[in-house]
This record gives C-alpha cells, sequence and structure tokens, in this order.
C-alpha cells in the first residue's frame, strides 16, 4: 500500500478517477532532476565513442575526393587520420563546459515537456505531509492497491514508464555523465532532509494525458485512474464534515468500495491515529 495526500478541494480526484502527473518542474523541490553534470563522459568513454564514430566519418569524405585518393600513399592516408582521431578528444574538452551549459538547459525542457510524474508515500500518518499536502490537516489522504496492473505497466526491462519506482535519500547531489549506464538513477534521488516522505514514484509520458487543464500559466496533464486501486481514504484530523460527507458519498458509489478512516490526534504522544469513520 502507498498513500498520496490531498488538500480538501480535491475531491475531484475521486469524482472523476483521474490524477495529475507532474513535470518536474513544478515540483516543491527545485533540486529534482538537476543533478550536478561535469562531464559529458570519462576520456576513456569518449574515446571509445570517437574510435566507433571517427573512421566513417572520415572514410564518407573521403569518398567524396573519388579516384585523386588512389594517388595519395596508404601509409601516409593512416598517419593524416591517426593524426586528426587525436585531436578530436582535445578539441571537444575545450568546448564542453559551454555545451555541459546548453545542454543541461536542454534537459530541463525536455523533461518538463514530455515527462509526468506521480509521487506516493510509503507512510498515511506523516504529520509534516498531512501539514504541507494535506492544507494543514484539512485535506485526506488515498491508500493505493499498488499490486494493481495500472501500476505495472512496463513493457520491458527497458521501458522507463509506467511502474513505481522507490526514492533514494542522499546528503550529496547525484554527479553524473549523459555516456553512463547508470545515468538515469537520478529520477529517483532526492536531499536527505526529504526522508520522511518515504516516497516512490511513477513517470508517464504527459502525451498520454486524457486531459490537459489550463490554471493560469499552469497546465495540469490528468490521467485516468481506475476506482478499484483505491484501497482507503482516510480523513484528517481538521477535515470539515462537509468535506467527510462528499468523500463518503463520491466512493459508496465505487464497485470495490474502500475503507473510510477518520484520523485524529493522540493524546500523549505527537502521533496521528485513525478509525474507521
Amino acid at each position: 500500500m502507498l498513500y498520496k495526500y490531498f488538500a480538501p478541494d480535491r475531491i475531484d480526484v475521486l469524482q472523476n478517477c483521474r490524477i495529475r502527473f507532474t513535470p518536474p518542474a513544478a515540483f516543491n523541490d527545485p533540486f529534482e532532476f538537476r543533478p550536478v553534470l561535469k562531464t559529458v563522459g570519462s576520456d576513456p568513454e569518449l574515446q571509445q565513442q570517437i574510435d566507433l564514430d571517427f573512421n566513417k566519418l572520415v572514410d564518407a569524405e573521403l569518398a567524396k575526393i573519388g579516384p585523386l585518393l588512389s594517388l595519395v600513399p596508404k601509409a601516409q592516408l593512416d598517419r593524416l587520420r591517426a593524426n586528426a582521431r587525436d585531436k578530436v578528444l582535445p578539441l571537444f574538452r575545450s568546448v564542453e563546459p559551454a555545451l555541459i551549459t546548453l545542454l543541461k538547459q536542454k534537459l530541463d525542457e525536455e523533461f518538463n515537456k514530455h515527462f509526468g510524474v506521480l509521487c506516493l508515500s510509503e507512510v498515511w500518518d506523516s504529520i509534516l505531509m498531512w501539514g504541507h499536502y494535506a492544507y494543514s490537516h484539512e485535506g485526506f489522504v488515498i491508500g493505493i492497491d499498488t499490486k494493481h496492473p495500472f501500476f505495472n505497466q512496463r513493457r520491458s526491462a527497458s521501458d522507463e514508464f509506467g511502474f513505481l519506482r522507490q526514492v533514494r535519500y542522499q546528503k550529496s547531489r547525484p554527479i553524473v555523465s549523459l555516456t553512463s549506464s547508470e545515468a538515469l538513477d537520478w529520477f529517483e534521488t532526492k536531499a536527505d532532509v526529504w526522508a520522511y516522505e518515504r516516497e516512490w514514484r511513477m513517470f508517464l509520458p504527459l502525451s498520454r494525458a486524457v486531459e490537459v487543464k489550463h490554471i493560469g500559466a499552469t497546465l495540469l496533464h490528468l490521467f485516468d485512474f481506475p476506482a478499484d486501486c483505491v484501497s482507503e481514504v482516510i480523513l484528517g484530523a481538521k477535515c470539515s464534515s462537509a468535506i467527510e460527507a462528499a468523500l463518503l458519498s463520491t466512493v459508496a458509489v465505487f464497485q470495490s468500495t474502500p475503507v473510510v478512516y477518520r484520523c485524529g490526534i493522540d493524546d500523549v504522544d505527537y502521533k496521528i491515529i485513525r478509525k474507521v469513520a
């Protein structure tokens, strides 16, 4: 079971069974999807790529010379080819800082244009998350059955979409290179100050959204989700009677009716408790 916190005015999520997948730029953490990109790759990695592509490019250009090429001794061509290849990596390193600046900007643009993220939590009783994401405990939380096929849409081992990933927390920002086989690990890495959220996340292409709402300058990409993946609805400790009534009437028509709880505060400890509503 994983959980999603909502403000009270988001009853529409359950009424319409549509939920937002959010691009990283709209997250409350400005470091999301922004690893430290110091280099495109190590010297051996880049040299390997140069060696793979260089001969093809040179051969294509030499072919344009045609019969005149036969007038140049092969040994001389080989020396010229080797000298030129040896200059590619130093030349690339000289322009790399400017290239990295452009790459960072392009990565930001592309991620926010194409990626949507659904963020869930392992815990329903986080005092901080009730305060931050559920309108100071006036909202509600839904408990989600993550074994449902909706959360298991991955089509192959290389598919980056349609499955849940556990977020890792660490003190330092991840340092990546574009040639690393683990370059995408930073999709699921956050600063350890967020560790209390115990987050899991799922990506879907924004192009699959069934509805896009314009709220001022903000675009909300909404995705259908099946009602039967909702196993619990948890009302906040300060949830109003009107919101409670609206939530109860909404889930009452679900084919698989979720258990509804009402939260309270413990008499002794800093702890949220709940009981069936």
